[in-house]
């Protein structure tokens, strides 16, 4: 595809610290196309608003909005972004660095392998860019492991055209988990994910936004018990069911019956313990909760 149009969908919350960084590492992809942002401000009481404006209205579409949190307000971006004409459309935070050829790769895996969302490993990096280490996600992109575990990271997701116009979900449903699991979910169940273990993205741990990911086997042992905890396992039940309620019968008939196979298992703790243990795989997707 010759110049391929990309919109960048960034949600911000007093980012100003970073944000020019950010900012300027997006517009400075080396891929052959165009690129813009749509812009959500969460409510910023710092310079952020005034930070995206100065990039200019052409470049940088901005919407100050009430704060909603990340999940919903990534959402909204999202449904407005259905109204945008664009061949690609990809994920930012507000405090990373992309790598120079992260959207060309992106683009590129997408073409190859026919999928419709793409995401990829993170190198983690402290605030003054100093490596840390890679995280991979550990287990597969199965509906399984996606019901326990997310294996997508937000700001590493692009997705084309009709995977963004397929995708439903309630804007304002508390019920909804993070946004790049709902989409991680939605790829999974439709077989359209193309997980990229090279990492394309500098993603930086500072503050209250330390992941703290650990890829041990203990560590995926630590999570897998905080995932079979009755809280936990009542939020991704809560989840599972609004993914049902939005997709429906529309769910291919492999997603519906797993989909139905891990509410009624989900139900109790024995049940719980039989669908981790009958889909061995997903236990690499607990290395992913966070």
């Amino acid at each position: 595809m010759n110049n391929p149009r990309v919109l960048v969908l960034l949600s911000t919350w007093n980012g100003e610290k970073f944000l020019e960084e950010q900012l300027d590492s997006i517009f400075s992809q080396d891929f052959g196309g165009t690129i813009s942002i749509l812009a959500r401000d969460d409510g910023s009481s710092d310079a952020t608003v005034e930070i995206l404006r100065s990039y200019g209205p052409e470049r940088i579409r901005v919407v100050v909005g009430e704060n909603l949190g990340p999940a919903r307000s990534f959402l909204t971006l999202l449904e407005w972004a259905k109204d945008i004409e664009a061949e690609y459309y990809a994920l930012s935070d507000q405090d990373d660095v992309w790598k120079p050829q992260k959207i060309a790769r992106a683009i590129e895996c997408l073409q190859r392998s026919g999928s419709g969302f793409y995401c990829s490993a993170l190198d983690l990096v402290d605030e003054e860019l100093r490596p840390l280490s890679r995280y991979r996600h550990a287990g597969d992109q199965s509906l399984a492991s996606t019901l326990i575990g997310n294996y997508a990271t937000g700001c590493t997701c692009v997705m084309d055209r009709e995977f963004l116009e397929h995708l439903r979900f309630p804007v304002r449903s508390s019920q909804i988990l993070m946004h790049d699991w709902w989409l991680s979910l939605t790829a999974s169940a439709n077989g359209s994910v193309r997980y990229d273990n090279e990492s394309h993205i500098l993603y930086r741990q500072h503050g209250a936004n330390h992941v703290g990911l650990r890829s041990s086997v203990a560590g995926v042992l630590e999570r897998g018990l905080k995932a079979l905890r009755r809280s936990r396992s009542s939020s991704c039940l809560s989840q599972a069911q609004e993914f049902k309620a939005a997709y429906g019968a529309d769910l291919p008939a492999d997603a519906s019956r797993m989909l139905a196979e891990f509410l009624n298992a989900s139900r109790t703790l024995p049940g719980r313990l039989w669908f981790v243990l009958g889909n061995r795989k997903s236990v690499g997707a607990l290395s992913a909760i966070r």
